[in-house]
């Protein structure tokens, strides 16, 4: 709000006149010990919505990954990596098969084991 001219004789020339007044009283006078401040401020009314208006969380099942071509390939073109389990396709590394086959191989030993001494001690 800055001060303006005009003519006093007219009731824009009046209406401008206490403009200006009130203009020196915020600038200069008494209404100017009063804190300004230029810079962004925040709210502090909460805006809040009922809980009505959210919806519901869509839920994922699928989580993607990167893959480069190069590893496309080499899964495609390696057939006995993939396992098929409640009808989706899995694919393992090389290693992963080997560890799966070391584990059923020591359970069958194990349980082979514990059986034939159960078998002999009879």
């Amino acid at each position: 709000m800055q001060p303006r001219t005009a003519d006093l004789l007219t009731s824009e020339g009046i209406a401008v006149k206490q403009e200006n007044e009130n203009y020196e009283y915020k600038t200069i006078g008494p209404g100017s010990t009063r804190k300004l401040v230029d810079a962004e401020t925040q709210t502090i009314q909460v805006l809040m919505r009922s809980r009505g208006t959210y919806l519901a969380r869509k839920s994922r099942r699928n989580r993607g990954m990167f893959v480069n071509n190069w590893e496309m390939y080499d899964t495609y073109h390696a057939p006995e990596l993939m396992l098929e389990r409640n009808g989706l396709l899995v694919v393992h590394r090389q290693e992963s098969i080997q560890e799966m086959l070391d584990a059923m191989v020591r359970t069958i030993f194990n349980f082979l084991r514990k059986n034939l001494v159960d078998i002999f001690n009879n």
